[in-house]
């Protein structure tokens, strides 16, 4: 792949990152058509308390990279632990 061929299908993936991000984000936060009531909300809340609870406990130190990072909801998370 020559370098104009991976710079054009870097532009490409940021550009449909930057377009589908914000639906990421709704779908994780139960917002709109992922809204899916309260008993469903409040479930998914205590599931990702229990992910939250268990990313304290292993609390990662140092340096750290964040593969496929997303929307940067759970980076956030991670960043709390890690060396700046």
């Amino acid at each position: 792949m020559s370098p104009e061929d991976l710079t054009d299908l870097l532009e490409e993936q940021v550009a449909y990152y930057r377009a589908r991000a914000p639906e990421y984000d709704k779908w994780f936060l139960r917002e709109g058509v992922y809204d899916l009531g309260e008993e469903f909300n409040l479930a998914w809340q205590a599931e990702l308390a229990a992910v939250r609870d268990a990313l304290d406990d292993f609390a990662p130190e140092g340096n750290v990279l964040d593969l496929a990072a997303g929307t940067g909801l759970w980076t956030a998370q991670v960043a709390r632990h890690a060396s700046p």
